[in-house]
């Protein structure tokens, strides 16, 4: 491994905290160069060779980095596999190891024990390329017995027939989800007419036609997740929406493979809610928040790293957006307490566009609520950012939101000079749409002669003008992110 390989820094912030707790499991007396090294990294925010070398000057593995960082990357990998051991494939090549070394020791009915039980194993949990191993050792046994059977080796044929048979099939389902998932975002992207062809020529294909009691379980999942994109890319969330459910109602009743496959059941979940948010079934979505809420105490996600911030995240994104588009803000407003708490114990955890994005949520609920202080406090630390390829759009409205929370404040002297500083800022990134243009336009007129009358007047002009503009496809992108049919319905009265 090179030197300034970020490999084992990405490794180690990958890690979850049992994992961590693991790799120093049986330790004791003093600790080891190598996990003295793996504290030093923990430590970093980025990694910075550099920085390591200068912050544990002196230390032995700083003089000698590159071979520790070579063994420590080692360690880890081998502490996990060892953390591992208990899955289900692990278990499989357990007796695949334990009828190597039965075979070694001549001892070949003891090692084809072991091979059936891998074998049993392997139907048990649908790993048909598991199944390849064990039968190839099988097959190996069976050269070197003396009791050689054609029955024998013709059922282990069938059986690999089966396992090679089942693999050709996952593959094929694997390719039909690729090309559901690439024509979705083809089709949000550019809504072409040959795409909506091309997605009418996929519903068509043969795999589709197969009952789902016919497959097995990865199968199930694949078909059942493809007929859910499609559905959601015709438009038709309720049909999206009864897939969705299978797939969770499938993975709740198959522990083992949610348990292995635990980012599958996340996925269905969050479509699933999305589905509800859709469709306004406020009693499915509210089940379905609560379902969210209740992942972070299940066992089979004991595994993902930082599950609680992740369904912190995940639940009041939805639930914001639920609230934003039923312009149910005092229902958000009674919940912020609880969320800048989760905010603070989430600090860290939290990745830079996810804490952006909560900000701008909570700021634009506050906004719609009349609570105009706390947007702005909100928007602070978007407005304090200054890279907009992070999160363009949020970058972009926060600015704007940030206009009209000054404006409601009654900071027009402040606003004049915001105004023209913003218009540059949001020029350099892109122009201004129409209606970015025809707010500007209020704006300064409206901040030149603060008078009720005058307000009025140009806020009913502006909505007429709004109720044309926002019809267009340019246009609607900021009545998404701002409330602004409500805020000038509310100067207008």
């Amino acid at each position: 491994m090179k030197s300034s390989s970020p490999a084992l820094f990405e490794l180690i912030k990958s890690l979850t905290s049992s994992e961590k707790r693991y790799l120093k499991l049986g330790i004791s007396g003093k600790q080891p160069e190598h996990l003295k090294l793996f504290d030093a990294i923990v430590r970093l925010e980025n990694y910075d060779e550099a920085v390591l070398k200068k912050q544990n000057e002196g230390s032995r593995f700083a003089q000698n980095l590159p071979i520790y960082k070579t063994y420590l990357y080692q360690y880890i990998l081998n502490r996990l596999a060892q953390f591992y051991e208990n899955s289900e494939s692990a278990e499989v090549f357990e007796c695949i190891r334990f009828a190597e070394v039965l075979v070694e020791k001549k001892l070949i009915d003891q090692a084809a024990k072991q091979l059936r039980k891998g074998e049993k194993l392997a139907a048990k949990y649908d790993l048909p390329d598991m199944y390849l191993l064990v039968s190839k050792m099988q097959r190996e046994i069976l050269s070197q017995s003396t009791k050689m059977s054609f029955e024998r080796n013709e059922a282990l044929y069938r059986l690999r027939q089966q396992a090679l048979d089942e693999l050709a099939l996952n593959n094929e389902y694997s390719r039909l989800f690729s090309e559901i998932s690439s024509l979705q975002i083809k089709i949000q992207k550019a809504n072409s007419p040959e795409d909506i062809e091309a997605l009418e020529q996929w519903k068509q294909q043969t795999l589709l036609t197969k009952q789902e009691t016919d497959l097995s379980v990865p199968n199930r999942i694949l078909l059942l997740k493809s007929m859910a994109i499609y559905h959601f890319t015709r438009n038709e969330p309720d049909k999206a929406s009864d897939y969705n459910k299978k797939i969770l109602n499938l993975l709740e009743k198959e522990s083992w493979f949610n348990k292995k496959h635990p980012e599958q059941y996340l996925s269905a979940l969050n479509n699933y809610i999305i589905d509800q948010l859709t469709l306004m079934n406020i009693p499915a979505f509210e089940e379905g928040l609560k379902r969210l809420e209740q992942v972070p105490d299940n066992p089979a996600f004991a595994k993902i790293k930082n599950i609680k911030s992740r369904m912190f995240h995940q639940r009041y994104l939805l639930y914001f957006n639920y609230c934003y588009s039923a312009k149910d803000y005092n229902r958000a407003m009674a919940e912020m307490a609880e969320f800048e708490k989760g905010l603070q114990n989430f600090e860290g955890q939290l990745k830079f566009h996810q804490k952006l994005t909560l900000h701008y949520l909570a700021g634009v609920l506050s906004f719609g609520a009349g609570q105009y202080l706390e947007a702005q406090n909100w928007l602070f630390p978007i407005l304090q950012e200054t890279k907009a390829e992070i999160v363009p759009e949020v970058f972009r409205h926060a600015r704007i939101l940030n206009l009209l929370v000054h404006f409601e404040l009654g900071n027009f002297e402040y606003l004049e000079s915001l105004l023209l500083s913003t218009q540059r800022l949001l020029m350099k990134r892109g122009s201004m749409s129409s209606t970015e243009k025809a707010l500007w336009q209020f704006l300064k007129k409206t901040t030149a002669f603060p008078n009720r009358r005058t307000l009025s007047k140009e806020a009913e002009i502006l909505r007429i003008k709004y109720e044309t503009i926002g019809t267009q496809a340019e246009g609607r992108r900021l009545f998404e992110y701002i409330p602004l049919m409500e805020w000038l319905t509310r100067l207008i009265n």
